[in-house]
């Protein structure tokens, strides 16, 4: 991606870890971030309704100087297909491409669990990025539908007991399936990671703002 203003749009809350590992990574960024609160969570939504919210966020960020676009939504990036990145006329990326070849390269065993919105599960975001490295690789799925909402409430607290709850109902069936890499397919999880890892231990996990970052800056 080329250009001196990058564009960001989420659903909400999450997009802020893309913004975050700028700040980190590439600190020179001149950013125009879009956090779409009105119609908040995206994973819930239909293919057909999230295209045209896609279409919209891009058409908005374009009007506001960005001359490149990262969707830092899971759920869309999931969705949409290369043709479709390209049809938008800017240059645009999103965050499962970087993440899927980073879990395929760090994994040991193949055994890799993708936490996601219902959407990113629908679609088998991942998939297609990781078979294409490690064709072997075994995906275990597990739809988060309470993440999003919980950190839009501003749930990050690992003792608290409704986000440990939904941290147990979740990563416990991933966790039978013994996966050595566990990829955070949702911008917002990252905000739950010591929630989260208070269960996963010693798993890797991968966060996809910074897989993402790390690819435009690299």
């Amino acid at each position: 991606m080329s250009g001196n203003k990058v564009g960001i749009f989420d659903s909400g809350l999450g997009g802020l870890t893309v913004l975050r590992a700028f700040d980190e990574i590439c600190p020179s960024a001149d950013l125009v971030y879009f956090g779409d609160t009105a119609r908040v969570p995206y994973g819930t939504r239909e293919n057909a309704e999230l295209r045209i919210f896609a279409g919209q966020n891009v058409d908005l960020l374009r009007r506001h100087g960005a001359s490149g676009v990262i969707a830092a939504c899971g759920t869309v990036s999931s969705l949409l297909t290369p043709e479709e990145f390209a049809s938008f006329d800017l240059p645009f990326s999103g965050v499962v491409s970087a993440a899927a070849a980073e879990a395929a390269r760090r994994t040991r065993t193949g055994r890799i669990g993708v936490l996601g919105t219902a959407a990113t599960v629908r679609n088998r975001g991942f998939m297609k990025d990781i078979l294409a490295v490690r064709p072997e690789a075994e995906l275990t799925y597990m739809a988060c539908t309470d993440f999003v909402p919980l950190a839009e409430r501003g749930i990050f607290d690992a003792d608290d007991p409704e986000l440990a709850a939904a941290v147990d109902r979740y990563l416990l069936p991933v966790m039978d399936a013994d996966p050595d890499v566990i990829i955070l397919g949702c911008t917002h999880y990252p905000l739950l990671s010591e929630a989260i890892r208070r269960v996963t231990g010693d798993v890797d996990l991968i966060d996809v703002s910074r897989e993402a970052v790390r690819a435009y800056c690299s």
